[in-house]
């Protein structure tokens, strides 16, 4: 063989990574197989930021993620947030007390996002004069 080496066209190596996104493990295995895999894969690893503290190991930790992505500028990449409360918890974290200034410049950073899930989040605890705004809807909220 010597010294050739064979490489697999971009469009190939795009059809089969996106094969993979709902493995990030082998996302993050292809990411680390060279360069161009890099590229390919970085886009789909970063896709979907989820916010939450109700799965220890699969998500992050509350707003903790948002400098990190900032200072990688990987901000771009990001296509759709979740955010994600325990079911039953108290008052649960997302609200407004959390947010810093530094978190909330983060979210205006947030400029192709397609998508925002918000999963058991109590409004009334977000917005404590929800009725004033919502009036008649809010028993539906």
């Amino acid at each position: 063989m010597g010294g050739s080496t064979f490489r697999l066209p971009y469009e190939i190596l795009e059809m089969i990574i996106a094969q993979l996104t709902c493995d990030l493990g082998a996302l993050k295995a292809c990411s680390l197989t060279c360069r161009s895999w890099y590229i390919i894969a970085v886009p789909h690893l970063h896709h979907t930021l989820t916010l939450g503290d109700y799965e220890r190991g699969t998500t992050y930790s509350r707003l903790s993620p948002l400098s990190k992505l900032h200072k990688l500028g990987l901000i771009p990449l990001v296509k759709e947030i979740r955010v994600r409360q325990r079911v039953g918890v108290g008052s649960g974290w997302f609200l407004p007390q959390v947010f810093s200034h530094c978190d909330l410049g983060y979210f205006s950073t947030f400029l192709n996002i397609q998508t925002l899930v918000l999963q058991w989040l109590r409004l009334d605890r977000f917005i404590l004069d929800i009725e004033h705004y919502f009036g008649s809807f809010s028993p539906s909220l």
